[in-house]
């Protein structure tokens, strides 16, 4: 079980959840949905590409 960032596809919310072995996602949110009812998501993907945060 790894934590990872999520996607909702439906809204695009950024959810923490957790993803098992099998694929399948555990969110911290009632029903395992988004808030926006969504039961789609895609999953981050770890870049080890450096990110600059600050605007210009």
């Amino acid at each position: 079980m790894n934590r990872r960032i999520l996607i909702c596809t439906d809204c695009e919310q950024v959810i923490a959840g957790r993803v098992e072995d099998d694929g399948s996602i555990i969110l911290p949110l009632a029903d395992n949905t988004c808030n926006c009812g969504g039961d789609s998501f895609d999953v981050v993907e770890a870049s080890s590409d450096p990110v600059d945060a600050a605007p210009g």
